[in-house]
């Protein structure tokens, strides 16, 4: 597509469903083999977040996410998961 507009969405609250619509949407393009759409998803941020950024990365650069097992062990056993995300 040739004339895409950058959108910015600018919510005042309701990050946790933000996060949940992203990971819902993940999952999906993952089962379904569509892994040209994950440029899409890489675009999600929050700013107030920096920590957020690198985690997004993270679940879209993830070749080996199967959503088959224990998710969050799977996300835990990426070579570049940050030990301080626990903690969010």
């Amino acid at each position: 597509i040739e004339d895409q507009k950058l959108v910015y969405l600018i919510p005042l609250d309701g990050q946790q469903r933000l996060t949940t619509l992203f990971l819902i949407h993940l999952y999906f393009i993952k089962r379904l083999g569509k892994v040209e759409d994950l440029s899409i998803l890489k675009n999600f941020k929050y700013k107030t977040r920096k920590s957020s950024e690198g985690f997004i990365q993270l679940l879209c650069n993830a070749d080996k996410l199967e959503f088959n097992t224990d998710l969050k062990e799977e996300i835990i056993n990426q070579e570049s998961f940050s030990n301080t995300w626990l903690n969010d």
